[in-house]
């Protein structure tokens, strides 16, 4: 079993609950229904999840960038230790 199926959620359901969540009253879910892109970005991070899925990281990092002309979003920075 895959590491969705073994808990029982298939990702696009988990899209799907994604998509429902409304923390903020002033931020657009961009995977909601409403949202005028919503199938291209459900399509992107199905896609993400999916191969993520195949490769079986030991540590996967999800996270957003807020889009153009609002607050900057976090940089991820690793640092990788060489040892010759």
């Amino acid at each position: 079993m895959d590491a969705f199926g073994a808990r029982g959620i298939m990702i696009e359901d988990f899209i799907d609950r994604l998509s429902q969540c409304n923390i903020f009253p002033d931020v657009e879910n961009q995977y909601s229904p409403s949202f005028a892109y919503s199938s291209i970005t459900r399509n992107n991070l199905t896609t993400y999840l999916k191969v993520m899925n195949q490769l079986k990281p030991t540590i996967m990092l999800i996270g957003e960038a807020p889009g153009y002309m609002d607050v900057d979003g976090v940089e991820y920075l690793l640092l990788q230790k060489k040892i010759l």
